[in-house]
């Protein structure tokens, strides 16, 4: 039994010589017998002592060691081939979405444009004022990280009925903007229906509640733009329609999952996934990061609907690998939990503003990339 992980403080964990990771760092002992059942996801050799920090140390060393010149100077010249055109044009259903509900409510203010020229800033933090207050969860009453909730819960428990399903889902819209026109229930709720399937997988998750401060809450938002932009370049380079190999994809471009990463600010988060887009999958190109960066941001802004059909999506498409099951089971059960009740609507809608706002330069990568461009546009112009 792993469960009983979750109940306990980190620095419990810590005192029994365990280094927590997952969901909060709630979670240990899922990589005990890593070496006798091999991974290909992990990164990190030895990841039940392994603290935060060293694995940080370890990715950064990997990502440079993976990166290959060669490999991103081929994809770079091959970027008007046809293969990678229908990528970089491709409209994720996400956009299409966003753009019907602007075309409803004759595209509001403060709401994100499909257009990818939306003005942008210079790497920007999410700052301390990314809580405004609005990061904080519920005041811990104990220094409990994940407490399971007792059987009054309002949160679907496995007695629901799929017919009540909808009811219970009806504040998962996008409520941040209900005060500035928006009709979620005509709108988003009309473009997000959960399908039967995603209300069976709903009532399957266990009962929890999550005490956190808003030092614990910061990581948990940013690892969740780490788990969405995974999603979204997979999304983008499969064209919508996810292969057997799209939960090694996933789980070697997020760093959350791969190296068990924590994050403090969003351009970490940024740099770390670009960095990984350029070492790992198939196709590695900066401006297609660039376009992953704004499907997530898009996702984002469509609120917590959109981002539980995506988590429920990452949760099956894990669920049904023998190996990659676990990561289920540390990470997105929790924030398919979490997402419903947990986050907030005013946080989320920030963070999709900044994750479109922000650049991304190609010398933030720590690697030689302005001379590699530099040299294919000199081949180029010959």
């Amino acid at each position: 039994m792993k469960s009983w992980i979750g109940r306990f403080p980190r620095s419990f964990l810590l005192s029994f010589g365990k280094v927590g990771y997952g969901f909060n760092g709630a979670y240990s002992g899922y990589f005990d017998h890593i070496q006798e059942m091999p991974n290909e996801i992990n990164e990190i050799p030895n990841p039940e002592t392994t603290p935060v920090l060293e694995r940080r140390k370890i990715r950064l060393a990997l990502e440079d060691e993976k990166f290959d010149e060669d490999y991103y100077l081929g994809d770079l010249s091959a970027e008007n081939e046809e293969e990678f055109q229908s990528i970089f044009k491709f409209k994720p259903k996400w956009a299409k979405i966003l753009k019907e509900v602007q075309k409803q409510k004759k595209c509001p203010t403060n709401t994100l444009q499909v257009s990818d020229n939306a003005p942008r800033k210079i790497i920007e933090e999410v700052t301390p004022q990314v809580s405004l207050d609005v990061i904080e969860q519920k005041p811990a009453a104990s220094k409990i990280l994940i407490q399971e909730m007792s059987n009054d819960s309002s949160l679907i428990d496995s007695k629901t009925s799929t017919n009540t399903i909808e009811e219970k889902m009806s504040s998962l819209s996008m409520d941040y903007h209900v005060s500035r026109g928006f009709d979620s229930q005509s709108s988003v709720h009309a473009l997000l229906e959960f399908t039967e399937k995603e209300k069976a997988a709903m009532v399957s998750l266990s009962r929890k509640e999550y005490i956190l401060n808003k030092e614990e809450s910061r990581p948990i938002y940013l690892g969740l733009v780490d788990l969405i932009l995974s999603y979204s370049y997979e999304y983008r380079v499969t064209l919508g329609e996810f292969s057997v190999e799209s939960s090694w994809t996933i789980g070697k471009l997020c760093s959350s999952m791969a190296c068990l990463e924590v994050f403090s600010t969003l351009s970490e988060v940024l740099v770390a996934h670009r960095r990984r887009v350029l070492s790992y999958p198939l196709y590695r190109h900066f401006e297609l990061g660039k376009k992953v960066v704004h499907d997530t941001a898009i996702i984002f802004k469509l609120g917590r609907r959109a981002l539980l059909k995506v988590l429920l999506q990452l949760k099956d498409l894990f669920d049904h690998h023998d190996v990659h099951y676990r990561y289920s089971k540390i990470l997105l059960d929790d924030y398919c939990v979490w997402i419903q009740t947990w986050a907030r609507d005013a946080t989320l809608s920030l963070l999709g503003n900044q994750i479109n706002d922000t650049v991304i330069l190609p010398k933030d990568l720590g690697w030689e990339l302005d001379e590699l461009n530099a040299l294919v546009e000199q081949v180029q112009a010959e």
